[in-house]
């Protein structure tokens, strides 16, 4: 094995376990899952905003393709229930070029219709180890805007090595920085959107990384912590590429790993990538397009009407199995985006 392939596992071990750590008192079996699950979903037409006016007989809810009864229904006006924004300003995964894109269309976009934003954001810096953001929302842009202003955000230095041990040691911050984001906005009532600025996290799951069953199990683990944690707290990410119209060929390789890791032997770092999660948790994955703050936009239209569907879960004697979970809408040309997968905690 190559020596900079045998570094960048010493770095992924070393990121998986501490991962690990911090992850286990949010999963703790002390704290056991409601009888029913909760699903936002967002219905729409090929093009144009969400729809409006659908009723609980025009959804189907399937559960590993088994249909279940919808248990309850409610037709939701985002503007009337709490919700949060969280705009994730990535610098540990940006290019110079990424940065200067980043700043001047998240500017734009706080200052879109004089400065009032539609629901109370938090302005997020991710930069270093750590998410940097204030210690309560506004609706006010232009105070985020003057915000902004006043950030370094730095030059992409991380980016000056891009060999497999800083891809590694890039896709473990990422992860962790985002874990931490989501056990705090678990103590805020509500929907929690966060909008995660950035080219994507790397993927880390090449065949030549090689992992043993110990990496596997902790790989594994952390994808049923960080999937039912942001369950748990209502998180739903969006990711928005700032690389526009210049992005590589592989900007889509992160389809492969939507399904999920039905067990340890198939855990792979890429389960628990930006794109993947934002996927699974019923957001989008936003690629290929100059205006970003237009793309923050569309990523809010969501909120302007949606549905809350609940289910009773089929009953499993084992934790930790995986579930797919896919909505249907009766009426034809209508797509119902949701979360995709969840892992049983009996």
């Amino acid at each position: 094995m190559p020596f900079r392939t045998r570094r960048a596992n010493a770095i992924l071990i070393l990121a998986l376990s501490s991962t690990a750590v911090l992850a286990q008192p949010s999963a703790s079996p002390s704290s056991p899952a409601s009888s029913h699950m909760v699903l936002d979903v967002v219905v729409t037409p090929k093009s144009g905003p969400p729809v409006a006016d659908l009723q609980q007989k025009d959804f189907t809810i399937f559960d590993n393709k088994t249909s279940l009864p919808v248990t309850s229904f409610t037709a939701v006006n985002g503007a009337q229930v709490p919700l949060e924004v969280v705009v994730v300003l990535d610098t540990v995964n940006a290019s110079p070029e990424n940065l200067a894109i980043e700043r001047a269309e998240v500017d734009k976009f706080f200052k879109a219709n004089g400065g009032h934003l539609a629901y109370p954001t938090f302005l997020a810096i991710f930069q270093g180890d750590a998410i940097a953001m204030g210690e309560s929302p506004t609706r006010n842009g232009n105070l985020l805007s003057a915000a902004l202003a006043q950030v370094n955000l730095g030059s992409g230095v991380q980016l000056k090595d891009t060999g497999a041990s800083n891809d590694a040691d890039r896709a473990h911050r990422s992860l962790v920085a985002a874990q931490r984001l989501v056990v705090k906005e678990a103590a805020i009532p509500g929907r929690k959107i966060v909008l995660w600025i950035s080219p994507g996290w790397p993927l880390v799951s090449s065949p030549s990384y090689n992992y043993d069953d110990k990496q596997t199990q902790m790989l594994f683990r952390q994808a049923v912590v960080m999937t039912t944690q942001m369950r748990r707290a209502n998180v739903t990410f969006y990711t928005i590429n700032p690389s526009g119209a210049d992005q590589d060929v592989h900007q889509f390789d992160y389809e492969v790993y939507l399904k999920g890791a039905a067990k340890p032997i198939q855990a792979v770092p890429a389960d628990t990538s930006l794109q993947v999660l934002s996927i699974q948790s019923g957001g989008m994955v936003l690629t290929g397009s100059n205006d970003l703050a237009g793309e923050l936009q569309q990523c809010l239209a969501d909120f302007t009407s949606y549905y809350e569907l609940s289910f009773d879960p089929p009953a499993d004697d084992h934790p930790n199995d995986l579930h797919t979970l896919q909505v249907k809408v009766a009426e034809p040309g209508l797509t119902a985006r949701t979360r995709t997968i969840y892992y049983s905690q009996p």
